[in-house]
């Protein structure tokens, strides 16, 4: 191992300086990104022309225009029916109070015939101004019952 340090051993030779490299070409100008459309909202196949004809444009407006018609008729439509339901149900409540008031006047016209009846024999004077009173307040209910 002593020879052995005396022996030179010589360098690898530099590696050549490399030649300088031409100018970078400019980069092109960046594109605006478009913003990310949900998947529901993409239109599936071709994409649509950009412009359409006057008269297709026209033909959807005037759909729009006869949806919207539809729409507010039918909401219309719908008032009136709330309206006719009030109606009815208000009605029936007056319906309602006329049959008490004549369940009321038949109650009482019960308990004046079994009154008159228990206390003494009537008279046939007595008994045909019953039978008036009587007609006339049946007279009455019928009037109450034709005007509901």
């Amino acid at each position: 191992m002593a020879d052995l340090e005396g022996i030179e051993i010589p360098k690898p030779p530099a590696p050549p300086k490399p030649k300088a490299l031409p100018p970078a070409p400019p980069l092109p100008p960046a594109k605006p990104r478009e913003p990310e459309v949900p998947e529901e909202f993409r239109i599936k196949g071709p994409a649509p022309p950009l412009f359409i004809k006057i008269d297709k444009y026209n033909e959807v407006v005037r759909n729009l225009n006869r949806l919207r018609d539809f729409t507010l008729k039918l909401r219309d439509a719908l008032h009136t029916v709330a309206s006719i339901e009030r109606d009815l149900q208000e009605s029936i409540e007056s319906v309602h109070r006329a049959l008490d008031r004549v369940n009321e006047a038949l109650g009482s016209l019960d308990d004046l015939l079994l009154r008159a009846f228990k206390e003494k024999p009537a008279s046939r004077e007595e008994l045909e101004a019953y039978v008036r009173e009587l007609y006339q307040q049946m007279e009455r209910i019928k009037s109450e019952l034709k005007s509901i």
